[in-house]
């Protein structure tokens, strides 16, 4: 039995909280009275499930654990013309496509995964490789991809692929709490039971190497906006192999990252590669960054001959924007406070908001450098932190008595409010603290 809609050209399944397969292939009565474990492995689509036409599909809300066979031929894939994938409040699944089906969708021009809990990859590695080798998977129309609200996702792809997507204009990632790299360069079982030391250490967009060839493991040639939120795991987010190839770039947000220390890393091979320039990045926003220390590590020049809004709040660490000589002409101001009070209202568009926000608070001292090294000298938490200093006793049990005052201190000065004030005003503050075991 099969089934084929040579006219279809959308399709969505929701709120089917039974639906296990489209096609029962092993309806048997046999299979009845042993129970549905065979239904429970098999995938929603298979090979006998033909939408030659179809070009959109939604799934919302479905108890599955797999869309597609990992070994579907992609000589007679089901669904050739697919542009826009739709996956919603699937919870079941643990990836997306496997290696080999993810070739048959070479039309896909939108990508949105949500709201899935159990999902830890989008393309995964199921047939074996032969070592040493790199798949490539090139999506050469898709444009648009959005990762929102996936909480155990880690990795885009495995190690042993090597994703191509020369269109892409616009890559959004927001809360993905366990994502550290799009691409895991230590997927194998060993690294895996060594622990995460090695990927913690891997920029979220990097190239992967292997052996003397060196491609870039995703192609990010004409990517205009990149939006990263709410992915505490992530340290470090571009190469800059990988940043020196975003020319076309336009708007970088990256909001509310705890653990990442710079935009930009860099590595002594790449010094020599002459200045990073971004030639169309107009809008840059960075906030509430805790650990930000730096946009670029490097000591190249970097270029921003177009960037007209810098939005910079809430990063207390950041001392300096960058080791070397920033040029960036047509920027006269940073914006260091925005209204937060629509946040909140505005959640399906909260990179638009940002973006567009205006500025409560202007400053600027005539270069990016300085302004940030001001910024840093007259927030509050850095006096504090200099002030206790100069009386600690060098024990470590001292220092983290002070870690936890700042934190402390830190966690009552809103956004909203001008912090200074609360200092110029103060007459007396006692404190009992503790000493940590």
């Amino acid at each position: 039995t099969s089934v084929e809609c040579p006219s279809l050209r959308t399709l969505t399944i929701q709120n089917c909280p039974k639906l296990s397969t489209f096609l029962d292939t092993n309806s048997t009565k046999k299979d009845e009275q042993e129970g549905m474990s065979s239904v429970a492995t098999q995938s929603l689509f298979q090979e006998k499930v033909v939408f030659p036409n179809l070009t959109k599909l939604t799934l919302r809300a479905l108890k599955i654990k797999k869309l597609w066979p990992d070994q579907l031929p992609t000589a007679s894939s089901s669904m050739q013309n697919l542009k826009r994938l739709e996956v919603d409040e699937c919870h079941s699944l643990e990836y997306l496509l496997s290696s080999t089906m993810a070739k048959g969708f070479s039309q896909l021009q939108y990508l949105c995964v949500k709201n899935c809990r159990a999902i830890e990859e989008i393309i995964t590695t199921k047939e074996l490789i032969e070592e040493g080798k790199m798949e490539t998977i090139s999506f050469h129309l898709l444009k648009d991809v959005e990762l929102v609200d996936l909480p155990k996702l880690r990795i885009f792809n495995s190690s042993r692929t090597s994703v191509e997507c020369p269109n892409l204009s616009m890559l959004t990632i927001q809360n993905c709490p366990q994502l550290r790299t799009f691409l895991d360069t230590n997927s194998t079982k060993k690294d895996e039971q060594e622990g995460m030391s090695s990927v913690a250490t891997q920029s979220l967009f990097q190239e992967k190497r292997c052996g003397t060839f060196l491609p870039s493991f995703i192609s990010f040639n004409n990517l205009k906006t990149l939006r990263v939120s709410h992915c505490p795991k992530v340290i470090n987010l571009l190469a800059s192999s990988t940043a020196r190839g975003l020319v076309h770039l336009s708007t970088i947000s990256i909001i509310k990252c705890k653990q990442l220390t710079e935009i930009i890393t860099t590595s002594e091979e790449d010094e020599t590669k002459g200045e990073i320039v971004f030639k169309k990045l107009k809008t840059l926003v960075l906030d509430d960054l805790p650990s930000l220390r730096r946009f670029y590590s490097g000591n190249t020049s970097i270029a921003f001959p177009k960037l007209t809004k810098l939005i910079l709040c809430r990063c207390p660490e950041l001392r300096s924007f960058s080791c070397g000589t920033i040029n960036s002409s047509q920027l006269t101001s940073i914006i260091t406070q925005i209204d937060y009070e629509l946040i909140d209202k505005l959640w399906r568009r909260y990179f638009e908001f940002y973006e567009g926000a205006k500025p409560k608070e202007l400053v600027w001292e005539g270069d990016i450098n300085t302004t940030v090294l001001k910024l840093w000298e007259n927030d509050p938490i850095t006096s504090i932190r200099h002030l206790f200093m100069e009386t600690l006793d060098t024990s470590m049990k001292a220092f983290q008595n002070l870690f936890c005052l700042v934190m402390f201190l830190k966690s009552l000065l809103l956004p909203r409010t001008n912090r200074l004030d609360w200092f110029l005003r103060l007459n007396l503050l006692k404190m009992t603290c503790r000493m940590l075991p």
